[in-house]
């Protein structure tokens, strides 16, 4: 060997390419790339054509393009195909050299008419985009075509694109299969893919679940995330292949780590309900991050159901807020209507009335005709208005806005009541006030079928004759009235029972005095109350006529001018017959109420009290 090497230098020092090309074959071999190196560099600047190939190829491997460009294009020139194919990508890329589409098109399309396929690949690219040649279908599809002939995967998968959607080339949905079928067999994961989407829709060819899970495990095996997501959910609901939890599981997490949100998502489910993996709801919740982060719209809105019910997590109603706010048309109507709530009493989350009337109009636009929502919705004359009036800062901003708002002001102008009439429609107005209801007019918002709705489940009142005669005992105060007057008048310290306790609370929270309970006249109000609302409902479910309402609001509040003195011995009345008259504690609703009806410069109650 020692005789040999002597001879190949004596023959390269005497200027012999090949012996040149040897030598360097030689010390790569023995690595000495120093040596190696130098007998390439030499060869190449001799014209050995697979030196300047190789040494093209090593400095793009080192990623020093400009050197590469410089040994591609001194072969380029001397016509090898495969050198102004690789001149093209640097043109085509910008590396090496400056960005030019048109010398890229050149180059390729001097490989390309030589046969090779990638060339003739990318002359498809650049005729069907327009880059460095002028966009030209036919000759995409064409250049295409000779490509995909000669087995050239990605040209196969382009050429089913154009029969597909009939692309420089009449539409073939046959052909547009068989050459997605032709790539997918070559391991063109992005056609194995197409095609798993094909059999599983039905789309182009008969839905067949087998082939659709076959198709998707190969484009899995190849590190395709979309399709190790699709492969699991077939193999956790059997779709295809024998239903396998654990492998739907395993397959599920190699695309969730891979980033894949929907996978995300479907691994949260999966930790969720125990199904492929333990139970865990702490590993459900982190899943279900990840997904949301993403932008993954589902997840967001679990997570928000997550931080709403502390699933996985300590429950956070902000939270739970910011995430459902994200995604509004995928929660369901009774949040809607919670967050709408929440935000307008500043309850868990900063109070905003601006998002308050959001989450009002989802409601409102999934159910028109139903709940209180419509008539907040309907009384707020614009967001621009109500943003403007929460500036006020008032504490009963919301119950101001809709019962004060020009629109209810319209509403009330249709039927008009005298001064004398709103003296006593105010004696209903906290039952009125809490259902977003004006007490300077008979009529109602709610429908007829409403008002007949709601006499029938509370009161049973389905005709004139019933509401005569139990708007007729509430206005005399008949009702409850006599069992929870001796109830409070028997109490001692030793005998309150929990609901006159709570009751007692609730109101002291709103400014009352001990003083001021101890002197509660009566707990007539509550039935003074009820007598109105029964009187008005009538009227809107054509029950009673506006002449029999207006005689019993009238006997209601003389009645109860001769009872009470102001409005607040009249309110914590009220409260105390709800709470004992009709053993029930639940009188939040006066956090409420009670402020606008004590303080706002427009509620009935700023009247005289009679």
């Amino acid at each position: 060997m020692d005789n040999e090497l002597t001879n190949l230098i004596a023959a390269a020092d005497a200027g012999d390419v090949n012996a040149k090309f040897s030598l360097y074959e030689y010390y790569e071999n023995e690595g000495d790339e120093e040596k190696a190196l130098y007998w390439i560099v030499s060869a190449a600047e001799s014209g050995h054509v697979d030196a300047m190939f190789r040494l093209g190829s090593s400095y793009r491997v080192a990623e020093d393009f400009k050197m590469a460009a410089y040994w591609y294009e001194k072969l380029a020139k001397q016509n090898d195909s495969g050198a102004q194919y690789e001149l093209g990508q640097f043109y085509f890329s910008g590396k090496g050299v400056e960005q030019d589409y048109k010398r890229a098109a050149h180059w390729f399309l001097q490989s390309a008419d030589q046969g090779l396929s990638h060339a003739q690949q990318m002359m498809s690219v650049l005729y069907g985009d327009g880059r460095g040649v002028e966009k030209d279908e036919t000759l995409a599809f064409e250049w295409a075509e000779k490509a995909a002939k000669q087995g050239q995967m990605q040209s196969q998968n382009a050429l089913s694109y154009f029969y597909r959607y009939g692309v420089g080339v009449a539409q073939d949905n046959e052909l547009a299969v068989i050459w997605k079928t032709k790539a997918a067999a070559q391991g063109h994961v992005i056609a194995q893919y197409d095609l798993g989407d094909f059999y599983h829709a039905g789309k182009l060819v008969e839905q067949d679940y087998a082939k659709a899970a076959y198709w998707y495990q190969k484009a899995a095996q190849n590190g395709h995330t979309r399709a190790q997501y699709m492969l699991a959910s077939m193999y956790h609901y059997g779709k295809g292949v024998e239903q396998d939890y654990t492998q739907a599981a395993e397959w599920c997490l190699k695309s969730a780590e891979a980033g894949e949100a929907v996978s995300q998502h479907f691994m949260a489910t999966m930790y969720e309900n125990g199904k492929g993996v333990e139970v865990d709801k702490a590993k459900a919740f982190e899943w279900l991050q990840k997904a949301a982060e993403q932008g993954y719209d589902k997840a967001q809105h679990i997570l928000g159901l997550y931080y709403y019910r502390g699933v996985g997590v300590a429950r956070d109603y902000k939270q739970a807020a910011e995430w459902y706010a994200k995604v509004p048309d995928l929660v369901d109507i009774d949040t809607q209507y919670t967050l709408a709530i929440m935000h307008r009493n500043g309850r868990f989350v900063p109070q905003d009335n601006a998002k308050s009337f959001f989450w009002l109009s989802k409601v409102v636009a999934a159910e028109p005709d139903t709940g209180v929502a419509p008539k907040l919705l309907f009384t707020f004359d614009s967001t621009e208005a109500l943003s403007e009036q929460v500036e006020t800062g008032l504490n009963y901003t919301y119950l101001s806005l809709a019962l004060n708002s020009q629109k209810m002001r319209r509403f009330e102008a249709n039927t008009p009541a005298t001064d004398e009439q709103k003296r006593w429609l105010a004696f209903g107005a906290i039952l009125m006030v809490r259902n977003i209801e004006s007490c300077r007019t008979l009529d109602l918002l709610d429908s007829e079928n409403e008002a007949r709705d709601a006499l029938d489940s509370w009161w049973d009142i389905n005709d004139n004759e019933e509401a005569l005669r139990v708007a007729g005992y509430l206005s005399i105060a008949q009702g409850h009235t006599p069992r929870a007057d001796a109830l409070y008048k028997s109490l001692t310290t030793e005998s309150e029972p929990l609901v006159y306790t709570k009751a007692c609370a609730m109101l002291m929270r709103l400014g009352y005095t001990k003083d001021e309970l101890s002197k509660i006249k009566s707990t007539a109000a509550w039935d003074y109350g009820r007598a109105s609302y029964i009187a008005r409902y009538s009227v809107k479910a054509g029950y009673m006529t506006a002449e029999e309402a207006w005689s019993f609001l009238q006997t209601a509040a003389e009645n109860a001018a001769k009872i009470y003195s102001n409005w607040r011995e009249y309110m914590a009345g009220y409260v105390m017959g709800r709470a004992l008259g009709y053993n029930n504690d639940s009188v939040s609703f006066a956090d409420d109420v009670f402020p606008y009806l004590l303080n706002d410069p427009q509620s009935p109650f700023m009247g005289e009290f009679m």
